[in-house]
Parts: C-alpha cells; structure tokens; sequence
C-alpha cells in the first residue's frame, strides 16, 4: 500500500493521502484520517488548512460566484471538505459556529503567489465556502445565519459575503426572486421574481426572503414541497424559460418529482414541436427562438434515460436534422438506449467510422484538431457511436466488425438479455484493464464496488470506498443471483429503487 506524507495542524495529525503524486502510484484513498475527528476538530483543521494557502492562490475566498463557486483548488482540502459533506446534518452546528466567528473578522488579503487568484475581492476569507457546504449539505438550520449574512451582519459582512449568502440562500429555501439566476436545480422563481439576473441592492433581497421565511415559508420542512409545487405549475406554462427551469429543479433530486413519466411527457412533447430555425443549430418553438440550445433540451429528456425510450423518435429526428458528424448529439442517444436507438448508432457506424479512419490515418490528426474543428468531430462521432454500442451491449468489443456480428446476432433479442448475456465478459475486461470496460461495468451493475482507477466521484473522496485489484469477477459470482433488472435504468441491481 502506497503512503502519503501528513501535516500537523494545532496538534492534529492529518494523513493527506490524496496529493496527486500519491493518485500517480494507486495510493489508497481511504487511510485518510480525518473519520476519528469531533466535528469541532474537523471545523479547526478545515480552517487551519485554508489558511496555510494564504499567498498560493488557491486560498478560499469570497467571489461573485454561481452556486457559491469558490473552489479551493487544493486536494487537501478537497479531502477535508468531502467528509464535511459526508457527515452532513450532524456537522452543521459546528459550522455555522464557525461562520459565526469568520463573518465579523476583516482578514488581511494575502500576499500574490504565482497562481492567480479567482475570488473577486482578493481577501482571503471562508465565508462563501463555507456557506457553499451548508447549501450543498442542505440542512435548513442553516437558513437563518444565511439571512443575517445577507443583511450585512450589522454592517460587518462584505458585499462578496453577501452575494455569497443570497446564492446559499436561493440553494436552501429552494425559492428565488430574481431569474436568470443560475440556480434553476436548486430553486424555483417565486411569482413576485424580477425579471432580471440580479438585484440593485442586497437590502431587497434580504427584506423578500425575511417576509418569506415569516410566511409562506415559516415551516422549513415544507420548503421542498412547495419548491416542487411551483415547478409542477411552471412545467404547464408556454414560456419555454420557465418550463426549463423548472424541469432542471424537478430533475436535481428524487424528492424533487413524484412524477417523472409526466414531467418526460411534458418535454417530449415540447421538444416534439421545436423546428428547425433560420439560423443554422437553431430551433424555435411557436415560432420564436428556442432559449438554451437544442442539446440542452434533448439532455432534459435522456437524463431520464430507457423511461425516454418512447420518444426515441423525436430524439432520433433531431439528431439525423444535425448531421451525422454532431458528436455532441450521440451522448444522450446513449443514456437512452433501446431498439431503435442502437439500430440507428449501428446504421450510421460504417460511414462514421469510414470518414473518422481516413482522418485518423493523416497528419493533422497525429498533430490534434482544435476543438471547432469538423475533421476532429469525425473522430468524437465515432468514439462516441461505438461507446453507446458498447454501452447497451454491455461489453467492449475490439472491432466494428465484431460489434456488427453481434448485432447481426442479438438484435432481435430484448435490451434486457444484452446485457444479462455480457455480464461475465463485461467484468472479466474490467479486471484486466480493458479502456472502458470499468465504466461500461458499473453502467450495467451501479452496485458494483467503485475501482481505484474507475471514473466517477473524486479520489481524494474519505467517504467513496474504493478497492484495488481484481475484484469483480468475483463479485459478480457472489452476488449473481441477487441481481435483478432494472428497465427504468437499463442495469442490474441488488435492489430495484420505488420511483
């Protein structure tokens, strides 16, 4: 087992066990010892730690930041922050002590590093990171101490503070005031919202969520509900702004919609009605522009994935209007999956990878494409077209010819047994290492164990147990007959979720 250095703090010993020269040699993510701290402890390390980067650049700080984005860009602190998050509820008083303590206090900004700082005001401070936690922890407690930031703390709270707390406080409540606000999966426009993304003063806001929480919202344990409610009303309307909106809200968590066949319904049926604009990867609806892009609005239906599979004709008229060379377009068809989806990946995988080899074989591609590239999008088509066939096939195949001999095979077959008849192959090439299996075996079994190189979650994650080795052939052995299929999802689990 790999071994990472640790560093004191007021008499603390914390394993960092998560530098990226550990992540290089495997190093096991789980020894970090930061589980046996009090909350109080973790608070202190929390603190200590942050302000051991003073000067670096990667201080936290307080910035005009969506979602309360100051993003402490230190994997030390990424470790400490994901077991604040992974304690959740229960270290909430302990934080909010601490905001206590931080807000009042005038840190001196810290001397420039060489790493340019993103934060607005340059100071270093916790306050929009902490308040960050709270919101992504969600603990309603949290609310009231996010009012009293908005409305300046007696004065002592900074304008960035403030634009911190009205963004917390949009992610807690679960209702805004104003649109456009970039937190459309965490709340929902309250009637009376500006139609503007922001507001000529922090008075404003803090006086209507004062009001709120006074009234409609005095019971913090309706908050969720009456978010959802709102959204529910929204999704009928004809301005396409609020209908996403609220769809985005609906979508961000199970308790956000008890009805997801109807929320799908209503998307299908609206993109369903979108045409082509003048302008060229434009759409209209009713005749007037379609607000986000297209791929926006076909990644609202195929988030849903097999449940989308009824309106696989829309999906599949929309990416066939863009081009057999819009890569872009292939992921949701792969989330989606089904008869008719891979039908059509398997119908356009020979000209696709026709145009994709002969570019691949020449020397701008040895040299690499820009981005806005056409020849190189050849190339995402098709890493694209074969990583949904092989998703739905539930294996890596080495050729097209092999994934068309299959095809040739099982196509008259149900998605159902696709999989089931892969699932031995599927995590036999992950244990051995084979390029996306390990991704493929977890699409197919999301119980299985997370692997030390598996993408998804972060490494320096405490809470996130992953395993080295070969291991889920194994696993598949043990748990085989336990599995069952899961159509909402197109897997296999331990155990079907209620939706």
């Amino acid at each position: 087992m790999a071994t990472c250095n640790g560093w004191k703090i007021n008499g603390l010993i914390v394993a960092i066990g998560v530098m990226v020269a550990c992540a290089g040699v495997g190093a096991d993510t789980n020894t970090l010892s930061l589980a046996p701290l009090t909350d109080a402890e973790l608070i202190q390390t929390y603190e200590t730690a942050g302000l051991a980067l003073a000067g670096t650049g990667r201080e936290p700080t307080d910035g005009p930041f969506v979602s309360s984005a100051p993003k402490i860009i230190d994997f030390g602190m990424e470790a400490i922050q994901a077991e604040i998050l992974r304690r959740g509820s229960a270290v909430v008083p302990a934080l909010i002590d601490f905001l206590e303590r931080e807000v009042p206090q005038d840190r001196q900004a810290p001397v420039r590093g060489p790493a340019p700082s993103f934060a607005g005001n340059g100071a270093l401070s916790f306050t929009g990171n902490a308040l960050d936690l709270l919101a992504r922890i969600g603990d309603t407690r949290g609310a009231s101490i996010t009012l009293r930031i908005l409305e300046g703390w007696e004065g002592k709270a900074t304008r960035w503070e403030q634009g911190a707390a009205l963004d917390a406080l949009e992610r807690l409540t679960h209702v805004c005031f104003r649109s456009l606000n970039g937190n459309c999966a965490n709340s929902v426009e309250h009637p009376t919202a500006i139609r503007a993304a922001s507001f000529p003063d922090y008075a404003t806001p803090a006086r209507l969520y004062k009001q709120w929480m006074e009234g409609e919202g005095r019971d913090p344990t309706n908050w969720v509900g009456i978010a959802t409610q709102r959204a529910r009303e929204m999704l009928t309307s004809e301005d396409l702004e609020q209908v996403y909106g609220a769809a985005a809200f609906l979508q961000s968590a199970a308790d956000h919609d008890t009805t997801p066949d109807a929320t799908l319904a209503r998307l299908a049926d609206i993109v369903g009605k979108m045409k082509r604009g003048w302008k060229k990867g434009r759409y209209e609806f009713a005749g007037k522009p379609v607000p986000e892009s297209i791929h926006e609005w076909l990644a609202m239906i195929s988030n849903y994935g097999p449940r989308a599979r009824p309106y696989a004709a829309t999906l599949l008229r929309i990416q066939k209007e863009q081009g057999w060379n819009n890569w872009a377009g292939y992921a949701p068809l792969r989330k989606v999956g089904g008869p008719e989806v891979v039908s059509y990946l398997f119908a356009v995988l020979p000209e696709i990878s026709a145009k994709a080899d002969k570019i691949s074989g020449g020397a701008e591609a040895r040299a690499g494409f820009r981005s806005d590239d056409p020849q190189g999008w050849w190339l995402s088509s098709q890493g694209e077209v074969r990583l949904g066939i092989d998703r739905w096939a539930g294996r890596v195949f080495d050729s097209d010819a092999d994934r068309l001999a299959w095809w040739e095979a099982n196509k008259s077959r149900p998605p159902q047994e696709w999989l089931a008849a892969n699932l031995e192959v599927v995590v036999a090439q992950a244990d051995t290492g084979v390029l996306w299996a390990g991704w493929i075996a977890r699409e197919v079994l999301p119980d299985l164990p997370m692997g030390v190189s598996d993408p998804g979650g972060n490494w320096w994650d405490p809470g996130i147990r992953r395993v080295e080795g070969s291991f889920r052939v194994k696993w598949l052995h043990e748990h085989r007959d336990a599995l069952r299929y899961d159509a909402n999802a197109g897997c296999y689990r331990l155990a079907i979720p209620v939706l």
